[in-house]
């Protein structure tokens, strides 16, 4: 996330941990606004960090 921040200073991450709930497990929800250009590309960034990592993912 640091790295991201320091590559895109034009959009600003954010994130949300919620302990889920009755059928939900955790999760943290992140997300970015700003320049919708810079927030495509860093999007896409930590999509392609997330994947390695063996993390799930899920576009809202």
């Amino acid at each position: 996330m640091n790295r991201i921040t320091q590559a895109y200073p034009q959009a600003s991450l954010f994130s949300l941990p919620s302990f889920g709930g009755e059928g939900v497990r955790r999760h943290i929800e992140l997300g970015m606004r700003g320049e919708p250009a810079a927030v495509e590309q860093a999007m896409a960034e930590i999509r392609a960090e997330v994947a390695p990592a063996r993390l799930w993912w899920a576009a809202r």
